[in-house]
């Protein structure tokens, strides 16, 4: 007899055995009483003031989507990534894009991370081509649902389409100095860039790449920056900057 052929036969029947197993344990553990949240404690603001923000859940990288927290796989071989992607090592920032699929740029893996909960899928952006990230910081989603990473390694903010194929590149000849963030306006027409360094907002026209205009120096005044880092629009359209250095 063929040893081999016997071990391999005996292995099949323990991972049969233990996958029917497992299916019996599930069957049994869906008649008892649905677990408790484990994150219910994790409010703010705390009692006795009403509950106004709650965890409720917590992404580390591709186990927590694609398996899940106590998938049959995950508990089988192990939560422990192998994959260079396959777990977050430095996240900087964090959106939405218009499908609610989480984005987050990851400093140390050099790549924009896309999370589909619902079709349970990871996605990785950036890390081949012509044009790779290379310290990736803020996100901007345009109402076309193309992602605008502001690079400041690259000293430039890459477009990426649904696909992750780079669309454009805003800043290929200069004019950036140290962006870290980038938002879109509202009518999707411009795109403004949070330049740190140089202490003011870039503007772009998103059609054909070029600046339009900017605004802002070094100061404390009105209308001056020291270390502007980050941008959002407001609801009527409005641009808010955090001034970093200046505390507002």
């Amino acid at each position: 007899m063929n040893p081999n052929k016997n071990i391999g036969v005996i292995a099949a029947l323990v991972l049969l055995v233990f996958i029917n197993s497992g299916d019996a344990l599930a069957k049994g553990k869906k008649k008892e009483k649905k677990a408790e949240d484990p994150y219910s404690s994790y409010v703010w603001p705390p009692p006795p003031d009403e509950a106004k923000i709650r965890l409720s859940d917590i992404i580390t990288g591709r186990a927590d989507v694609e398996i899940g927290k106590k998938g049959f796989f995950r508990v089988l071989f192990g939560a422990t990534p192998t994959q260079k992607y396959d777990r977050l090592r430095k996240p900087i920032a964090v959106s939405f894009d218009l499908k609610g699929r989480i984005l987050v740029t990851d400093w140390e893996s050099k790549a924009l991370i896309r999370f589909d909960r619902a079709e349970k899928k990871m996605d990785v952006f950036g890390t081949g081509g012509a044009v790779q990230l290379s310290q990736p910081l803020g996100i901007g989603i345009g109402p076309d649902n193309v992602v605008y990473v502001a690079d400041v390694g690259l000293k430039q903010v890459i477009a990426f389409d649904e696909e992750g194929t780079i669309t454009a590149v805003f800043g290929r000849e200069g004019g950036l100095v140290n962006p870290t963030d980038a938002e879109v306006s509202p009518d999707g027409k411009l795109l403004f860039v949070a330049d740190s360094k140089a202490h003011k907002i870039v503007v772009f026209d998103i059609e054909s790449g070029e600046i339009r205009y900017s605004f802002g120096k070094r100061g404390e005044g009105e209308g001056e920056f020291a270390f502007p880092t980050s941008l959002a629009f407001g609801p009527e359209g409005d641009l808010f900057v955090v001034d970093q250095i200046n505390s507002r």
